[in-house]
């Protein structure tokens, strides 16, 4: 069974494809490359169309840096995944920050702190009081959404459902 890379990054990637026409999410058609097998260049390659993947491709954008994303799983699958759901403050205030989290900031649940229970008591750890902090709850997956809608908009190619892929020249 071949080892999975997930969430590397490859500087100077180039991929080459023939094993057909996949469903491809962007707007200037990379298809074209993986149905004729051409090279397709950029200066970063990111592995993984995951929150992290997605993540460092916008703020590869936001600094100037073109990169391509290579996922091995469809769209859909990517965007229906249920994973976790609690957001650390310091990561909403990255996606607020970095024009990421308007529908995140309408739709999450904001928690102060949580309950633990210790033998039949609930004790509340009270992290606004303890850490001036605050988590919210908000799907990883609604953030994957959010994540890949914003890269498309913005023109990164994100090839899904990608194999045969090769790194040249680095």
């Amino acid at each position: 069974m071949p080892r999975r890379l997930r969430g590397m990054i490859f500087c100077g990637l180039e991929s080459t494809s023939d094993s057909g026409i996949h469903p491809l999410a962007t707007t200037d058609d990379p298809a074209h490359h993986r149905r004729t097998g051409e090279i397709m260049r950029t200066q970063v390659g990111i592995v993984g169309a995951g929150p992290a993947g997605l993540m460092l491709s916008h703020l590869l954008h936001l600094a100037g840096i073109e990169s391509i994303i290579i996922e091995d799983r469809s769209r859909a699958y990517c965007e229906a995944r249920i994973r976790a759901g609690l957001i650390e403050s310091w990561a909403a205030d990255m996606m607020l920050k970095n024009g990421l989290g308007e529908r995140m900031q309408r739709e999450r649940m904001v928690h102060n702190g949580i309950y633990l229970c210790f033998k039949g008591e609930l004790h509340h750890i009270d992290f606004q009081k303890l850490v001036g902090k605050k988590v919210s709850i908000y799907g990883q997956q609604e953030v994957v959404k959010d994540l890949i809608a914003k890269r498309l908009a913005d023109g990164t190619p994100i090839l899904f459902e990608s194999s045969n892929v090769t790194l040249h020249g680095i």
